[in-house]
Order: structure tokens, then sequence, then C-alpha cells
């Protein structure tokens, strides 16, 4: 390894600095998540960390028209797929993130003041006159966890999580997401709309709580350090139950395809970044691992090997 990190305040200073890409969060990871159909909300990260989004590479493939990527299992059966919107679908959601820039203070305060189970609509005025329903979107914070002992029994088993993986890295935080109750979001949209015309309003949020019942998990985060005095490394792993696909407004190209003992993973050599996705009939997640190891100038393919030994701890 080139330019071995010595310290933690080299390392820390090194990894907060270090290039990172422009984000999204694509609302149809919660779409997809239900079964009926429904006017999606967009869930934009506002109240999430940089690194608990998909982290996405923007090149373009060359000579050819990207539409996605295919994920099978070890019988040939197509289990889930991944695809970039067209430049029409994406616009809105473009014209979302200029809009709600303008509100991200605001919308962080309302965030750092929620109690437990409590979340909040949020509907810019401007944003609805341009792009309708779609701007109406939703601020909550996730669950913080020290120990996967915190994360439901059932997935913690299926997915095989561990306080310490390989020996190596330690959990060092961990963020749950918890559904939020259904509404129908085209007469709460149009309603806060109206109300906030009224009074002459930029913005207008509603109060909203979940309900006792919900249970499932909407997205997990858990960040992983290096447990050595001599090594600081980290690991950053974001799990989403999913259904059949998502679509995202980012350009997936950049990813190439690799298959193992019957599993289909996306790696990104510039993102040091790796996709794959653990089923049964039951239960789907899309489990996302990016790294620090840019940091450490590891070759390409001896990171596809690391990030391939780490994706397999969770699906032993």
């Amino acid at each position: 390894m080139k330019d071995k990190i010595k310290s933690f305040e080299e390392f820390e200073n090194r990894f907060k600095n270090q290039r990172l890409p422009k984000v999204e969060h694509n609302e149809y990871l919660a779409v997809n998540t239900i079964e009926h159909k429904k006017t999606p909300i967009f869930l934009r990260a506002s109240f999430i960390t940089i690194f608990l989004t998909l982290f996405i590479s923007v090149s373009i493939a060359a000579a050819m028209h990207f539409t996605g990527w295919k994920f099978f299992n070890s019988d040939g059966k197509q289990v889930f797929e991944m695809n970039t919107m067209t430049e029409e679908e994406a616009k809105p959601h473009h014209t979302f993130d200029e809009i709600y820039a303008e509100h991200r203070d605001v919308m962080d305060e309302i965030r750092e003041n929620l109690q437990k189970g409590e979340f909040k609509y949020f509907l810019s005025v401007e944003g609805y006159e341009k792009i309708g329903v779609s701007a109406l979107t939703m601020i909550y914070k996730g669950e913080e966890i020290k120990t996967v002992t915190q994360i439901p029994n059932d997935m913690r088993e299926f997915l095989n999580l561990k306080d310490e993986l390989q020996n190596k890295y330690i959990l060092e935080e961990g963020m749950l997401y918890y559904e939020l109750p259904w509404t129908d979001s085209i007469k709460l949209a149009k309603d806060m709309y109206k109300e906030a015309k009224e009074k002459n309003l930029e913005y207008i949020e509603k109060a909203g709580k979940r309900t006792s019942d919900i249970t499932d998990i909407s997205n997990m985060y858990l960040h992983y350090t290096t447990k050595s005095n001599e090594e600081y490394s980290s690991l950053q792993i974001i799990i989403t139950p999913v259904k059949k696909s998502i679509h995202t407004t980012e350009d997936l190209a950049g990813y190439i395809q690799l298959t193992e003992d019957g599993v289909d993973f996306l790696y990104s050599k510039d993102m040091h970044h790796i996709y794959f996705v653990k089923e049964d009939n039951s239960k789907k997640f899309l489990i996302n691992i990016s790294t620090s190891w840019s940091l450490e100038n590891f070759d390409e393919n001896e990171e596809k090997e690391k990030l391939i030994e780490i994706a397999k701890t969770f699906l032993n």
C-alpha cells in the first residue's frame, strides 16, 4: 500500500476531504418496496448523511445506449433490476433538488427538533407549482444503534449481521429508518398548497406520527471502522428492502458486472463501491457497500476481491 495512513487524525482529515460524488436519493427506493401502486413522495436525503445514499458513477458507456443492469440468482432466474431514468423521467427530480436546496437550513432545523417516532410532511409552494405532488417530501430521523442486537431478529439473522466483520472491522454506528404510514399524497399536497397560499407562505409543514404497528425497516446504514491502532479505514453499508426493480436519475454505465458463486455484483472502481442482492422467497434486500479505500491506493483487482469477500459475509 502506498502513502499509508499513520494516525486516526490523518485518516479522518483525508477521508473528509477526499472528493465525493454528487449524491441523490431516489424515491423509487421507497415506492417499490410496497405492493400497491401509489403516487410517490420524494424522500430526498436531507436527513441522511452523504454515505447513506446510493453512490452512482456518472461515466457514460461509449457507442451504446445504456438502460440498466439485471441481477440473476444461481438458478438463472432474474431477481432484480436497476434502471436509469430517461431525461423526461429525471427532469422533476432535478427540479426538486434545485428548489429544495433553498430550504435546506429550515429542513435541517425541523429534523433536529423531531421527537422519536415523529416525522413531518414538507411542501414548497414553488415546488408544487412546478412539479405538482412530486414536490411533497417527508423529514424524519433514523433510530441510532450501536450494536446489531438492536436490529429485529429476523432481519439480523437473514442478513447475517454482526458487530465485527472479518475479525477486522467493528461497528461504530448505525441507523434504522422505518417505513411511514400510507397517505393520499395527491390530496395532502393539494390541501397543504392551498393553506400555504392562503397564508402567503413559501413552504408549509404538517406533523405526522409513525403508527405503532409498522415494524418494517426501510433503510439500514452501518458504519464500520478498523479496530487496529495501526490501520484506519472504514466501510459504509446501506441495506434496503426492494421488490423487482429501482430507477435512478444517475447513469449506471460506469459499473461492471461480476458473478461469483452464482451471485451477481455491480462494481465501480471510481466509487470504490459494490452492489448485490440477497433474497429468498419472501425477502429481498439491495446491499450497497462503499469504502474509504481511495486513500489506500489499492489496485482494481485487489479492491474487487476485497469487496466481494466482505459481501460474502452477508451472504453466508
